[in-house]
């Protein structure tokens, strides 16, 4: 039977390996051969070397994205930024391993070769940026991006410097597919940070990220390149499910998470500005803030880019021009209202349990990473609908709180807030929402006064935040340091 297997296994013209990859093609329709699939994809990739404040130097790799000089990569790589260097492809450089001088020397001979780059977007929270360099990339293949997720058992390439062996590979398949992140089993050491993994038409479906360490190997992961398209300008399909009140209660935790540029959809804005046409009502005059804001229209735009800027934790726009100062006889006034945070985070320790400072994206992103879920929902109505959530502080602890959705046309969409009607029906054995609808108004208040006075105190004039959307083995970002791995070992 052995002879016989292997007679079989040469008449089909292909023999496979273990990742899945072959002389030629692996099998479904549109693969190609491994040879083709590298020698294309790899003009796409440069090194990318930043100088760090401490004098230390990183390295790692990206992904040319065609004419227009810009480059994917991970933010990690970029170190502080305080200096990055990027290197192009080019096939007849002559390369080292560690044992030979390694990057350390492939980077001294090859200095003047080096071209400035600068960061034109990021996103921390999925740790990926675009950077732009100084130099014409129009002869530069475009990258193909998958129009398909892949799949478990589908064979990928992994494309950078792994341990400083510039414009190399590695190879394996997917391993599974978790929440905004692939797991394959391609090898990923320092220097593969940044780069694309392929699958077998050569299509990028995710950039390199980071493994586990701990001695693990095989566990290697990289984000999907669905999640990139908005830093390159291309905004992926919605992905919010709306269909239901917990579907759409859960998917928009998830949007938050991965600061989604769909995140915005998750929000009734039109009660929001219900809301603040009730606060410009505080005193006379109030209501000219709302024409800064370009009337509803504008105030809907600006807002809705600034639930999506404030869980990318990007900068605010420019500060407006200068302001009067506020009369002193609504400084009592203000100083009421500014104390609404203090008492709300007092409330929602108590009420709620929850200890995260909301203000704070970074914070309620980790908080997000301890766990939340939708533990009930009660229909009160047709059209409107209480969820709890259910989530977990950074010390174990549980937090409750409660969100209205209401039914508009064929989607569900958050109240923020409730109204007071829609709280007289909020479940006896619910907890209380985020936000009370006395709290979001004397906010709101204090917001439109900003428009118009100088509040001073750094005060905020960016519309108030959105709620969150609710040891071992860990994760290891794989850019390289040349101090920590450039020696001969």
């Amino acid at each position: 039977m052995r002879p016989l297997l292997l007679i079989a296994l040469f008449s089909t013209g292909c023999l496979h390996r273990l990742d899945g990859w072959s002389s030629k093609a692996v099998g479904t329709p549109g693969d190609r051969p491994l040879t083709e699939v590298v020698s294309e994809a790899l003009p796409s990739v440069v090194l990318i070397v930043s100088s760090k404040g401490d004098g230390k130097t990183t390295y790692g790799a990206g992904l040319v994205l065609g004419p227009g000089s810009l480059v994917l990569t991970n933010l990690h790589v970029l170190g502080d930024q305080k200096s990055i260097g990027v290197m192009l492809y080019a096939p007849d450089r002559v390369s080292y391993t560690p044992m030979d001088g390694g990057l350390d020397r492939f980077l001294f001979e090859n200095q003047k070769q080096m071209i400035p780059a600068v960061v034109v977007r990021d996103d921390p929270t999925l740790d990926l940026a675009v950077i732009r360099i100084a130099a014409d990339t129009s002869n530069y293949p475009t990258p193909r991006f998958s129009s398909e997720k892949p799949r478990r058992g589908d064979p990928v390439l992994a494309l950078g410097h792994p341990q400083e062996t510039v414009w190399s590979f590695t190879s394996g398949v997917v391993s599974t597919l978790h929440h905004a992140t692939i797991q394959h089993d391609a090898a990923i050491n320092p220097g593969s940070s940044g780069g694309p993994l392929l699958n077998a038409r050569g299509e990028v479906v995710g950039i390199n990220t980071s493994k586990l360490f701990s001695g693990t190997d095989g566990v290697a992961f990289a984000r999907p390149i669905d999640l990139a398209r908005w830093l390159i300008g291309s905004e992926a399909d919605p992905e919010i499910d709306l269909s239901s009140p917990e579907v759409a209660a859960t998917t928009c935790i998830r949007a938050q998470e991965i600061a989604s540029p769909h995140l915005a959809d998750c929000f009734d804005w039109d009660r929001r500005w219900d809301v603040v046409v009730e606060a410009s009502k505080a005193f006379d005059g109030l209501s000219a803030a709302l024409e800064k804001e370009g009337g509803k229209a504008g105030w809907i735009s600006r807002n809705r880019a600034g639930v999506v800027r404030f869980v990318r934790r990007q900068a605010q726009p420019a500060p407006r021009p200068a302001l009067p100062p506020l009369p002193s006889e609504m400084s009592g006034w203000v100083a009421t209202r500014r104390a609404i945070d203090l008492d709300r985070a007092r409330r929602l320790k108590e009420k709620n349990g929850m200890t995260v400072h909301l203000e704070d994206p970074a914070a309620v992103r980790e908080v997000l990473r301890k766990g939340i879920r939708v533990d009930q929902v009660a229909h009160v109505s047709r059209d409107l609908a209480w969820v709890l959530i259910l989530g977990r502080n950074l010390d174990g602890s549980t937090y409750r709180f409660s969100e209205a959705w209401a039914r508009r046309g064929k989607v569900w969409v958050q109240q923020w807030p409730a109204s007071e009607d829609q709280l007289a029906t909020l479940p006896r054995d619910f907890p209380p929402p985020l936000d009370l609808p006395q709290e979001t108004r004397g906010k709101l208040e204090l917001y439109l006064t900003g428009l118009l006075y100088d509040l001073g105190g750094g005060a905020r004039r960016a519309e108030p935040s959105p709620p969150p959307q609710g040891k071992g083995a860990a994760e290891e970002p794989m850019g390289g340091d040349l101090k920590r791995c450039c020696t001969l070992r």
